[in-house]
């Protein structure tokens, strides 16, 4: 479903509205992903009155959320030139591209627990089992250590350090909450 982009500055005459069909936001409004549609000078509008930090307003139903691109943050715009003619820009925090980053993209159709434990699994030391996926996302919501972003595109912002993620695996052990595999005796 495509959702309606508008960016005005009254000041300079500027009205221009393009679509997306795809974004995420953090609590503040500052994006972090922003796919546009539309004729080349308003999709390009958009995109770059997002970087310089301007307010764009993402018009759903009948609420309206403003979201911007902070301009201390480096960001990508990566294009593309539909057959229909119109023009894909995809606005992309460029943490969100960095191998080591803290953020989580997830997939359609894949669970953001198994998203999460993979990003774990290569990115931090400790010894983490796929059967405990559900239990360390959860424990780590509890704990305010993950952050779902806003939007119809499922990213996550994980915020835990080693020793963290270490403790919370001890501490599941330690209150039997996660287990090791039993083997069965052949």
């Amino acid at each position: 479903m495509l959702i309606k982009l508008r960016y005005q500055d009254y000041s300079r005459n500027i009205h221009v509205e393009a679509y997306t069909d795809g974004f995420s936001v953090d609590c503040y409004g500052n994006i972090f992903l922003l796919s546009v549609v539309g004729q080349d000078s308003a999709a390009k509008a958009i995109t770059a009155a997002a970087v310089q930090g301007k307010e764009i307003e993402v018009i759903k139903g009948d609420g309206i959320l403003t979201v911007y691109a902070s301009s201390w943050e480096k960001h990508r715009i990566l294009s593309a030139k539909l057959r229909s003619g119109c023009l894909h820009q995809i606005l992309v925090k460029e943490a969100l591209l960095e191998k080591d980053s803290d953020l989580v993209f997830i997939p359609v159709g894949e669970k953001v627990e198994d998203a999460v434990f993979r990003k774990i699994q290569k990115s931090f030391a400790t010894p983490v089992l796929p059967e405990w996926a559900v239990w360390i996302y959860s424990k780590l919501r509890e704990e305010g250590a993950v952050q779902e972003l806003q939007g119809n595109v499922s990213i996550v912002k994980i915020i835990t350090s080693e020793k963290e993620l270490d403790d919370l695996v001890s501490e599941g052990l330690k209150n039997q909450e996660i287990r090791f595999p039993v083997r069965k005796q052949e």
